[in-house]
């Protein structure tokens, strides 16, 4: 949950006070001690962490995308940064192999530099994917990626969903669960 603090809060909430009949000193004295209201003792828990533990909960994986969640989440992985990603299609991306010699299909994608080869990625909305290509346009900065995106990802889908290239989404949450070898 985001707080948006506004500064004019504190004088209206002294206002209704003052109209109730209350004093400054009662309006401490019954507030709570310590922290404020608003803020709690535990960290916000990220995008990732949030994903991994609800679709865990409902047992809807593959034992092999169970197990990577499962690691990922005891190793303590959060969200790495944002993240451009595009999608492409069969009409879109006629090529038939990766740059690892692999063959395109659901669930490989192609990321910038930054990520080595076979990282397993989860990308919010995609899901887990495996790093198998690099591609000409997929770098971070020099007008390809925006401010506080710190990685370009393309996501290769089976079938078109609205039209040929479903467009760009922009600062997506990501996290690396599991960094790749160069091969």
């Amino acid at each position: 949950m985001i707080e948006i603090r506004r500064p004019h809060t504190a004088i209206a909430a002294a206002l209704v006070a003052l109209l109730a009949g209350i004093t400054p000193a009662q309006r401490a004295q019954a507030a709570p001690k310590g922290r404020p209201h608003h803020s709690t003792n535990t960290r916000p828990v990220d995008a990732f962490r949030r994903y991994a533990t609800a679709v865990l909960a409902t047992g809807h994986l593959s034992p092999w995308q169970a197990t990577a969640l499962r690691d990922a989440l005891a190793r303590g992985v959060t969200v790495a940064g944002r993240a451009k990603r595009t999608s492409y299609c069969p009409r879109c991306c006629p090529g038939t192999r990766c740059a690892d010699g692999s063959r395109v299909r659901v669930g490989v994608c192609a990321a910038n530099r930054g990520i080595p080869m076979h990282s397993l990625l989860w990308v919010e909305g995609d899901g887990l994917l495996l790093v198998t290509d690099r591609g000409g346009a997929v770098r971070v900065g020099g007008g390809y990626t925006r401010a506080g995106e710190s990685a370009n990802v393309d996501v290769w889908r089976a079938r078109c969903r609205g039209g040929c290239n479903e467009g760009t989404r922009r600062n997506l949450p990501y996290a690396i669960l599991r960094m790749g070898g160069a091969k």
